[in-house]
C-alpha cells in the first residue's frame, strides 16, 4: 500500500518551501492556505503512526520493535507540538508584519519534516514495488 500520508506531507511541504522565500510572498492568503494544508497532511500522519504503534502493542511485538515504534513517534509528536506552538505564535498577522524572523523560524521545522521523510523514504519505495 502507497504511503498517500508521507506523499501528501512530501507534497504540501515542497509547495510550502516554494512559497517560503527571503521575500514575504505577494498572495499571503495562498501561503496561508498551504501552510494549513501542509498542518493538515502532519496530523492524518502522525494519527496514522498512532494506530500503527497501537497495533504493535496490540499484536505483542517485541521489545525492540515497541521501542523502535515509540521513539518514532514521540519524535513525530514532538515535532507537531513544535509545529503547533509555531503555527499558535504565528498567526497571519504576524507572519505579515514580520515575514523575515517568520522565515528564519520556520526552517528548523521545515529540516525536521524534511528528516522524516528522508527516514521514512526505504519504507515508502519498498510499498511502491
Amino acid at each position: 500500500m502507497p504511503h498517500v500520508k508521507l506523499d501528501a506531507i512530501d507534497a504540501a511541504l515542497t509547495s510550502f518551501e516554494a512559497a517560503l522565500t527571503p521575500d514575504a510572498p505577494a498572495d499571503m492568503g495562498g501561503f496561508v492556505q498551504g501552510r494549513v494544508r501542509l498542518a493538515k497532511a502532519v496530523n492524518l500522519f502522525l494519527a496514522e503512526e498512532r494506530d500503527r504503534l497501537n497495533e504493535v502493542e496490540r499484536l505483542g511485538f517485541s521489545a525492540p520493535d515497541q521501542a523502535t515504534q515509540q521513539r518514532i513517534y514521540k519524535t513525530l509528536l514532538d515535532l507537531r507540538m513544535r509545529y503547533s506552538d509555531h503555527i499558535a505564535r504565528w498567526d497571519n498577522r504576524t507572519i505579515a508584519a514580520d515575514w523575515h524572523r517568520y522565515h528564519a523560524d520556520s526552517a528548523d521545522l521545515v529540516a525536521g519534516l524534511r528528516a522524516i521523510l528522508a527516514a521514512r523514504q526505504p519504507a515508502r519505495r519498498l510499498a511502491a514495488a
